[in-house]
């Protein structure tokens, strides 16, 4: 909710993330981009080079380097952290930035005393990407740790506590997990790891947090992962949570009140993934899940959608005003019209196209 618009994330493999949708009929497999990774002097463990198809993006690289007597902070593009959910529209070359902790004379034991003065690591942490839920924020550092400040009734921002904070806290991390990707629910949060699994935490009355149970969750817990998937894109909903595997299938889970889990039935809960009702040879590139219905975009740039329709927010012609919809239908889309990007809200949807104009329907 209330996040970036969703575009096509990484799919299986470095060299095929899931299609960027372009408007024009261009094969995106056309032209490949090369992503460099960089660093200063000293650094080990660097990752390979990628080539990326155009309008794709690249793989958060797995494993970290690392610099004796430094912390990693992150790939940086100039001075703004990489967001590896972002397409890659060129060339483009990440650089390492580098933390460090010294202590001197006017630094650390002093005085033959046992105080320690600290200095701040030279390049600190930033934030990659950000998702606005109801109540609370997400923010994704540079690191792959994820922080969140706000509400916290429901322990929404994954701290340990239910204590509301007004500047970021670091979230509960898993221990040896780092998350490549947010998105921040009605009164719940999601994260997904660089191995594809996803974790959870805060409200679970629905069981939108996808572990089998209805237990409200203070950290960070592990959503049930069905054998053989690896999920490349989140999206996190009013109460119910959506995810996308590498061959471009979409899974749901939580409420289904208004049918937005898109399997096909009016189970009010599932607490574990269920996969959405495909539609006869499609694949799926990016999702978006809102308060009471869903979308989800195609390679092609064909945007589906279903769930409630109160407000018209489907798009469809074939599902009237003031009911609801259990699985995927087309959003009637004006004609010579492709779709690069998709959001969600609350009772309204949002669509770009790859020349940069908006398109919108619902709740006016």
């Amino acid at each position: 909710m209330s996040s970036p618009l969703a575009t096509p994330g990484p799919s299986a493999g470095v060299s095929s993330p899931a299609t960027q949708a372009r408007s024009g009929g261009a094969n995106p497999r056309a032209v490949l981009r090369t992503v460099r990774f960089t660093s200063e002097a000293g650094a080990v463990g660097m990752p390979a080079d990628q080539r990326v198809p155009d309008g794709r993006p690249a793989a958060w690289p797995h494993d970290d380097p690392s610099r004796p007597g430094w912390t990693f902070d992150g790939w940086f593009d100039g001075d703004v952290a990489w967001d590896f959910t972002r397409p890659v529209t060129g060339d483009v070359t990440l650089t390492a930035r580098w933390g460090r902790w010294s202590s001197g004379p006017e630094r650390g034991p002093w005085k033959g005393g046992t105080d320690v003065r600290t200095q701040s690591p030279t390049d600190p942490v930033r934030f990659a990407q950000v998702s606005g839920g109801n109540n609370h924020s997400l923010g994704l550092g540079s690191d792959g740790a994820a922080y969140a400040w706000g509400y916290n009734y429901y322990g929404q921002l994954g701290d340990g506590t239910t204590n509301q904070r007004n500047t970021p806290a670091r979230v509960g991390m898993p221990a040896g997990v780092a998350f490549t990707a947010v998105s921040a629910g009605g009164n719940h949060s999601m994260a997904l790891d660089r191995d594809g699994n996803i974790w959870t935490w805060g409200y679970n009355g629905s069981g939108q947090l996808g572990d089998g149970t209805t237990t409200n969750r203070t950290t960070p817990v592990k959503a049930a992962t069905p054998a053989g998937v690896a999920f490349t894109a989140i999206s996190a909903g009013g109460n119910h949570s959506m995810a996308l595997d590498r061959d471009g299938n979409i899974w749901t889970w939580g409420y289904n009140g208004y049918r937005q889990l898109g399997d096909g039935t009016t189970t009010t809960n599932r607490t574990t993934p269920v996969r959405v009702a495909m539609p006869d040879g499609t694949a799926f590139t990016a999702i978006s899940a809102g308060y009471r219905h869903s979308l989800a975009l195609t390679g092609d740039g064909t945007a589906y959608a279903w769930g409630y329709n109160y407000y018209g927010q489907l798009g469809r012609t074939d599902v009237s005003t003031g009911s609801s919809s259990a699985t995927p239908g087309r959003v009637s889309t004006p004609a010579g019209v492709a779709f690069t990007a998709i959001s969600a809200g609350d009772s309204h949807s949002l669509a770009l196209t790859g020349d940069g104009t908006a398109y919108a329907w619902g709740w006016n």
